[in-house]
């Protein structure tokens, strides 16, 4: 029996716009959708359409509903028993719906449906009437139903057939009048009306052809045209941008209008909407008419479009499938104009039996898309909600053979048993799945795309009878699917299959526990795709206490019963049959406390992104661990306690959940109890573990978190040694309030961690990657860089304390600290920290454990810590801060600056402190309530006026500072900067106490600058000046690299000090200027500007210290052209160099530096100019003495210099050209005392397109100086390439070649090796390769002799000069033995040094030099000017060109030098024999020379000596025996054992001075001091009295002569009157003299026995050292007494 027919044609019309309702719930294919729910109407209930109380209208919907294009108002109606709502429609002809309507319309009591979010229906009230109206005036109640002017299809036709002035009656019987308010962000109000145009109005027979002309189809007459009318308004509430106009609704409509009729059996359906227009069609249910046949008759003379038969669609076999029911047949024609049907039908598996519901399927075909299916149809498959407003009547078709009403369908099942498909399987135990709920085959097929999949699911049905015995074990369901797709329309296809198979069971509690406990399941599940193989297996809500069954009695219960498995879950994925990954996961509870467990393991066939972490895990797990290499695996654990149900918790409330109330909280302390416990998710959990494997070992990682404090554990064991790290993260800071000016200050960084890093070494950097590499990025472990590629044997991270400043992700600050002892908890035998806590019952809260001592043990002292950081915090702008842990304090201070309009305000060092005494983790968490922990302090402040043109700025600060061993430094320091353009000036200073080492001493520098025009020269302007001193005061000179940070040359150099005072004291202290005691330094420079060109700023630092001194220049130099120029691609050249020249005799060297800055260019800014040069020689106590170097442009490029050598950069040239063209030059020449070199290279490169070339070239050059020899080493090189690509093929095309350069010198010659891609030759040219001859003797001395400066024609010089002579032997490099003549050689460049003893020569007045005549020469101290000594200290030194093996003094004495004297220049490996013969005579009255004796203390004086010259002949390491080696001996390029000790002179002290004889006794000073001193008379002798006026012994008054003369004249007459007295008196004085010293003193005899000096005598002579210093002993000019 067929019974209903559906059918859906899209033929007429274009598509309109989407609507922006909800699509429709429930299509008219049955089939495809029977398994989808009911659909709920979704709505957010915060957006009510009533009160709380339902008893009113909310505002925004009665502005809504009031809106003039809605005009639905609906009004509450309060009773005592109920609430009722009616609305009045004028939009709708002043139809009223009421709630009340709802019972008789809808079954449904109220006006809420639901299960849709409190969605209101009202129906039409039944006292509701309307007289008939006209079409018209329908469809302008309903917004004019857009589409029926344009686009509408065979519905506009319908309705234009239909005169306007025809009456339509209102159907107020049908279900579809009523009303819909929806609530939500977008409210929804939707009416829907039907109406009637009776039979008998003359109109049918008209749309009767209409529908036949546009169908191509035969039909009988039309029953009643019945309209459905729906429309849905929607209103969002909108405001202007500005505020000021009060919200309104925006309002749009979605209208649908949908013409039913019945013909020939069948009902029509017409339908417009936004969606476009349709015709469905179904079986009328009072017509039982055959459907094949009518359909059949549909078809008419439309071949094509003729809908199938009965026996071509319909399966046969009654013992299978029976009883066949069509139940919908679907129509249509594609936009390609292609007529297409599908048709599905439902049958009946096997043949009915007595007392069991109908087993049905659908069988459904398209033959559009060869689609077929069938399933299993249930109960859902045919459940319509009438009452949603989305409802459509065409789609609610029934089987009507089966079920010949709605209240029939209660007899389908929502599954079907198996004993009833299969009866054979009857008797199935009550455990195992019983009926199937989902059966379903499908297959479709496109062009080049088919699939065929099957799935089936089996339950256990909730029927099933009772076990006999206890089982608390259930089999719940099996579920198999698989599918196999095919893709591709040649040959070989590609196809994919799938295949699942998944099955769950339950465990469930004992019938006396159901209320205790909630039954567990568990799953099993293999899966199969893509050719890898996945097994799950899972556990949910298994409480131990559902195991009860199992055990004999209930102490198993009391103890496990709060114990539950929420979760737990394997999956294995598989390659190649092996297992490649899986994953553990799983949820245990214990009350309200939570653990999540994550296990991953990997090997190394797994595949990237199909792990079984890559499937399995949820949103906030674990990410997937890297697939390890070949032949490894990988693994890791993690694991997160905290609160159950992703919800905070108390601690007291995990307790009580556990124990009960009266045995947790209530006995616990209130801090304890009220401690938070996060949920356990991940990084914000209590508690969380993660073991891991690493690179190199294995990972642990402890987190536990008690609010908003983090302790961390972590250990790393890899290579064998175990490192520890202990991190305390106590959160935010506490935000200090009631600050004036500012209010609140809060953490200006992001985090403050404590770190204690176990082991001697620390973390090394590979330690920290390895650690970040198994953590979470929110854990990894932060260090401070110093340099960006750290060191891999030195630690990142040292061992012991640690306090961190961590800002946007970095270490600003590392504070590395020592403890005291008593704040040490008691220690391991490894020396680190112990984890056990001790537990005060009393309190009940952790602290920290202090060891017991007798004593007090001092705390240490820790120097602070001070880091760059920059942030703003509203008015406060942060530069820095600082940390320190000291006296169980943690001091922070912070340099800020307050904003205040023009002024700002600094804070200089302010510092807050937290102390750490007694501090446990519950004062962590509360830390920000306990003020007594805070201290403060300020140590300066600074102030800033910035109002051009007018700045100024001032500061002060005074500060304690702590040094090593309990040394300390009291600071003041302050400065002040003013502008007003042109000028600027800044002074700063520093005034400091220190105390060390029980020493203390003061220390003070000031220094200041003046910038602006201050003399105009000519040529040059002089625009500021620099001053600086020091006392106890050190400056540290920077290097060429450091010069512009250095703050005397540019004060803007140190992080933009510019002029501000605080800054420019900030970059000198203690970076460039520290205490230093007993040493002070003087600073002066400036800066000039000349010919507007070239700006230069130089310094000149004098440093005077305990040691020696040092003097330094330092100087900036800028050049431009053109000179007024300041856009730098309108300039020609740019240079700016620094300069760096220092000679340091504390330290013992020389040094003089220059370098371009990298902003030099010439022509265009793209040629960039390179380059320094240094100059170096160490002298003195340097361990480096004698070495040297001079360099411009750096070495050779094998050439590795010592430490201590300079490295400038390379003399260059890099230029840029457009995208195409690059050009690089480069060269450098350096002496060192081993070797010279020299060398250059050329880089030029082309690319255009796939086409490149390049040129390469390169020469570089060792030099031996003596005998002169050099060899020189050219490379050059040419290529061209090309790559083409064609499709996938990728073609290089490439040519090169090359030549190398062997040239030997100065006899040119050498080799040529030519390089042509895979073949090369060589071509030997010019004289053939040897060494030069070595040098002989003399003229190895020539080239060591310096010829010193020549004698001098003063009258100081000695009439008989000091004699130097040469003796050597000509024939040395024969030896031969035979005798030969020794030539002399005059003027040995010896040089005479004056060491000690020197006696000052009598200055003389200053006398103006004769007009035409040169000014004197400085005096000589070399072997041509006399000497004035003191015998007791004389002290004189020789020092030679050559190398000494002896010396000979007098022919008495001789010294042999330790070390012997070779000659690398004369090819010798033998010893010289190299000695200096010394005589030192006096001169006799009778001109003969005396040799004098016994000289003291003679010693050889060793210097460190190039081996270039002094060292023993090695072939194999002299450039000369090179012979076209490819490569220069190693020895030479480096800077090692570049000197070697050589004696070059001799230091000798005076005779011991000869006693003479002395008449006058000893004088015993005890003896005289008790004698008496008396007057003439005897009497004791008195002090008289001064006169009040001095009256005797006057000066004489000056002549008038001589009051004429002015000083120096003056000073010459008394000197000439003194001499002309002595001159007179002399004949008198001389035996006066010589009695009193002969006869009286006896000082003409020698005391010991007479020596080989000449009985002298005391002459009266002059005293001419007296009267040519007279104004050196005297401070006024003397005068003969009047």
């Amino acid at each position: 029996m067929i019974t209903g027919v559906t059918s859906r044609l899209q033929l007429l019309g274009p598509p309109t716009p989407p609507s922006r309702r909800p699509q429709e719930a429930y299509p008219a294919d049955r089939i495809s959708q029977c398994s989808a729910t009911q659909a709920k109407m979704s709505s957010d209930p915060a957006v009510s359409i009533f009160t709380t109380d339902q008893k009113a209208i909310s505002p925004d919907w009665q502005q809504f509903l009031a809106h003039p294009e809605i005009r639905c108002p609906i009004t509450p109606e309060v009773s005592p028993t109920a609430v009722t709502y009616s609305c009045t429609s004028a939009q709708f002809f002043g139809l009223k719906f009421t709630s009340t309507a709802n019972d008789s319309r809808f079954k449904q009591h109220g006006p809420f449906i639901e299960n849709t979010q409190r969605v209101v229906l009202l129906g039409l009230d039944s006292s509701s009437s309307l007289t008939p109206v006209s079409i018209v005036s329908v469809i302008q109640a309903f917004t004019g139903l857009p589409g029926l002017t344009a686009g509408g299809g065979l519905v506009q036709t319908i309705i234009s057939t239909i005169p306007d002035d025809a009456k339509l009656n209102l159907n107020a019987a049908e279900t579809r009048n009523a009303v819909w308010c929806v609530p939500g962000q977008t409210m929804t109000v939707s009416a829907a009306l039907v109406f009637t145009l009776p039979t008998g109005s003359g109109i049918l027979g008209t749309v009767k052809q209409k529908i036949m002309d546009e169908l191509g189809i035969s039909i009988g007459d039309l029953g009643p045209l019945n309209l459905y009318l729906q429309r849905d308004s929607y209103g969002t509430l909108v405001s202007d941008d500005d505020g000021t106009t009060p919200p309104s609704f925006a309002v749009y409509h979605s209208c649908s209008l949908t013409i039913q009729t019945t013909i020939d059996g069948f009902d029509f359906w017409f339908r417009l909407d936004p969606q476009g227009v349709s015709v469905t069609l179904t079986q009328n249910p009072l017509d039982e008419t055959d459907i094949w046949a009518k359909l059949q008759a549909l078809g008419g003379s439309n071949h094509e479009a003729a809908p199938p038969s009965k026996s071509s669609s319909m399966p046969a076999g009654p013992d299978i499938l029976s009883h066949v029911d069509l139940l919908s047949v679907s129509l249509g024609k594609n936009l390609g104009g292609k007529f297409w049907w599908r048709i599905q039908t439902v049958l009946e598996w096997g043949a009915a039996q007595h007392g069991h519901p109908p087993i049905l399927i659908g069988l459904s075909y398209d033959s559009l898309n060869k689609a077929f299916l069938g399933r299993l149809l249930t109960k859902s498959c045919f459940q319509v909600d009438k009452r949603l407003p989305t409802y459509l009547a065409s789609a609610d078709v029934l089987p009507r053979s089966y079920f010949p009403n709605a209240a029939a369908l209660d007899s389908l099942p929502e599954a079907y048993l198996l004993e009833d498909i299969f009866p054979e399987v009857a008797g199935l135990p009550n455990c195992v799945p019983n009926q199937i709920s989902t059966a379903q085959l499908s297959y479709s097929s496109q062009a080049a795309h088919s699939m065929l999949s099957f799935a089936v699911t089996v339950t256990r049905s909730s029927t099933a009878g009772k076990e006999a015995v206890p089982a608390p074990f259930t089999w719940d369901q099996l579920s198999i699917s698989a599918s196999k797709t095919t893709t591709g329309t040649g040959n070989p296809k590609t196809s994919t299959f799938f295949f699942s198979a998944s099955s769950s069971w339950t465990l469930r509690p004992r019938s006396a526990d159901m209320a205790l406990f909630t039954p567990a399941s568990m799953g099993l599940t293999v899966a199969y795709a893509s050719g890898s193989w996945a097994v799950t297996g899972y556990v949910q809500n298994l409480s131990f206490g559902v195991l009860a069954g199992f055990f004999d009695n209930d102490a198993a219960v009391d103890a496990l019963g709060k114990l539950t498995i929420k979760e737990l879950e394997v999956f294995y994925t598989y390659s190649k049959k092996s297992a490649s990954s899986f994953l553990l996961s799983g949820t245990i509870t214990l009350g309200l406390l939570e653990l999540r467990l994550f296990y991953q393991y990997m090997g190394s066939t797994a595949q990237k992104g199909q792990t079984a972490a890559d499937i399995r895990s949820k949103p906030g797990d674990p990410k997937a661990i890297d697939i390890p290499a070949q032949g490894s695996t990988n693994w890791q654990f993690k694991a997160f306690l905290g609160a159950a149900n992703g919800q905070k918790a108390t601690l007291g409330d995990i307790v009580d959940s556990v124990v009960g109330p009266s045995q947790g909280s209530s006995i616990l302390p209130e801090f304890v109890s009220s401690i938070e416990i996060a949920p356990a998710s991940g990084d914000g959990s209590a508690v969380s573990i993660e073991v891991a494997k690493a690179a190199s070992g294995v990972v642990f990682n402890l987190n536990i978190l008690i609010s908003t404090v983090k302790f961390s554990f972590i250990q790393i064991s890899a290579g064998g040694v175990t490192t520890r790290v202990l991190r305390l993260d106590a959160g935010k800071l506490p935000v200090i309030g009631s600050i004036p000016l500012i209010n609140q200050l809060p953490q200006p960084f992001d985090d403050l961690v404590y770190l204690w890093v176990g082991g001697a070494v620390g973390l090394l950097d590979s330690d920290v990657t390895t650690i970040n590499g198994a953590l979470d990025s929110s854990e990894r472990l932060l260090y401070k860089k110093i340099t960006t590629k750290p060191s891999a044997t030195a630690p990142v991270i040292a061992p012991g304390h640690h306090f961190m400043v961590i800002n946007g992700g970095q270490v600003v600050l590392d504070h590395v600290f020592e403890i005291g002892k008593d704040e040490a908890k008691p220690a391991s035998q490894t020396g680190e920290p112990s984890l056990v806590a001790n537990v005060t019952p009393k309190a009940t809260s952790i602290i920290v454990a202090r060891a017991a001592a007798a004593d007090p043990v001092p705390v240490p002292v820790n120097s602070p810590s001070k880091g760059s950081l920059t942030k703003t915090l509203g008015p406060l702008t942060f530069s820095a801060i600082t940390l320190q842990y000291k006296d169980k304090v943690l001091w922070i201070h912070m340099d800020a600056v307050l904003a205040l309009g023009p002024i700002a305000l600094g804070l200089v060092g302010f510092g807050i402190g937290f102390s750490t005494t007694g501090l446990n983790i519950t004062d962590l968490v509360h830390i920000a309530d306990d003020v007594g922990r805070l201290q403060w302090e300020l140590h300066g402040l600074s102030i800033a006026f910035d109002k051009p043109p007018l700045t100024l700025a001032g500061m002060f600060e005074h500060d304690i500072i702590q040094l090593p061993n309990n040394g300390s430094m009291e600071v003041y320091k302050g400065g002040v900067g003013l502008g007003f353009p042109p000028y600027t000036f800044v002074g700063v200073g520093e005034y400091s106490i220190v105390q060390q080492d029980g020493n203390s001493y003061k220390s003070l520098f000031v220094f200041a600058k003046l910038d602006g025009p201050l003399v105009t020269l000519e040529f040059a302007t002089i625009s500021g000046v620099r001053l600086g001193f020091g006392f106890n005061s050190m400056v540290r000179s920077p290097s060429i690299n450091e010069l512009a940070d250095f703050p005397f040359i540019k004060t803007s150099g140190a992080a933009g000090a510019g002029n501000n005072p605080m800054a420019i004291l900030q970059s000198m202290d203690p970076l460039w200027v520290q205490p230093k005691q007993d040493s002070y330094w003087l600073a002066a420079g400036m800066t000039i500007t000349a010919f507007d060109v070239v700006a230069i700023t130089a310094v000149a630092v004098f440093a005077f210290r305990d040691a020696g001194v040092v003097i330094s220049i330092f100087a900036d130099a800028v050049a431009q052209m053109p000179p007024d120029v300041r856009d730098t691609t309108k300039m020609l050249l740019y240079v700016e160099m620094g300069l760096v020249a220092e000679l340091n005799f504390i330290d013992g060297y020389f040094r003089v530096e220059a370098s371009l800055a990298p902003t030099s260019f010439l022509l265009v800014p793209e040629c960039h100019l390179t380059g320094g040069f240094a100059l170096a020689y160490w002298f003195g106590r340097n361990p480096n003495a004698g070495d040297f170097v001079f360099t411009l442009g750096g070495y050779h490029r094998a050439y590795t210099p010592p430490p201590f050598y300079p490295v400038p950069d390379r003399v260059g040239i890099s230029f840029v050209i457009g995208d195409n063209i690059q050009m690089i030059g480069q060269s450098y020449f350096a002496v060192t005392p081993k070797v010279a070199m020299a060398g250059a290279m050329i880089h030029i490169s082309l690319s255009v397109g796939p086409v490149s070339a390049y040129l390469d070239a390169a020469w570089d050059a060792l030099i031996n100086f003596h005998p002169l020899h050099y060899v020189v080493e050219f490379a050059i090189s040419v290529g061209v390439e090309c790559d083409i690509d064609v499709w996938f093929i990728h073609i290089h095309i490439s040519a090169h070649i090359g030549a190398d350069l062997h040239i030997e010198g100065p006899e040119l010659g050498g080799i040529a090796t030519v390089h042509f891609w895979f073949f090369g030759f060589a071509i030997h040219f010019g004289a053939p390769i040897s060494q030069p001859p070595p040098l002989e003797l003399l003229d190895f001395w020539k080239t060591t002799h310096q010829p010193g400066p020549g004698t001098s024609d003063r009258a100081d010089n000695d009439a008989n000069p000091v004699q130097t002579l040469l003796i050597y032997d000509p024939h040395f490099m024969l030896n031969t033995s035979t005798p030969t003549a020794q030539p002399l050689v005059a003027g040995a460049a010896f040089k005479f040094v004056l060491e000690d003893g020197n006696f000052p020569q009598p200055s003389k007045p200053a006398s103006a030099t004769p007009a035409g005549s040169s000014p004197p020469s400085v005096p000589s101290t070399g072997a041509g000017s006399k000497w004035f000594v003191r015998g007791g200290s004389f002290r004189f030194g020789i020092t030679t060109e050559f190398g000494l093996s002896s010396a000979t003094i007098n022919s008495t004495t001789v010294l042999t030098s330790p070390a012997d004297v070779f000659s690398r220049p004369m090819h010798v490996s033998q010893p010289l024999t190299s000695s200096l013969t010394v005589t030192i005579s006096r001169r006799l009255s009778s001109d003969a020379l005396q040799p004098t004796a016994s000289w003291q203390s003679p010693t050889l004086t060793t210097k460190s000596a190039p081996t270039a010259l002094w060292a023993p002949y090695d072939p194999t390491l002299d450039i000369v025996s090179l012979g076209g080696r490819a490569a220069p001996p190693s020895d030479l390029l480096t800077g090692d054992a570049a000197t070697r000790p050589v004696a070059m002179g001799i230091s000798l002290s005076a005779p011991r001075p000869i006693l003479s004889r002395s008449n006058i006794p000893a004088f015993n000073a005890t003896a005289a001091a008790k004698q008496a001193v008396t007057d003439d008379a005897g009497n004791d002798w008195t002090m008289p009295d001064l006169e009040a006026v001095q009256t005797r012994f006057l000066g004489a008054a000056l002549t008038e002569a001589e009051a004429k003369m002015d000083s120096p004249t003056r000073w010459a007459e008394v000197a000439a009157g003194w001499s002309a007295a002595a001159v007179d008196g002399e004949e008198l004085v001389g035996p006066v003299l010589g009695m009193a010293t002969g006869q009286v003193f006896g000082w003409d005899v020698a005391a010991r026995a007479a020596g080989s000096k000449a009985v002298w005598a005391l002459k009266g002579a002059v005293p001419k050292k007296l009267v040519d210093g007279l104004a050196e002993f005297y401070l006024a000019l003397p005068r003969m007494v009047s």
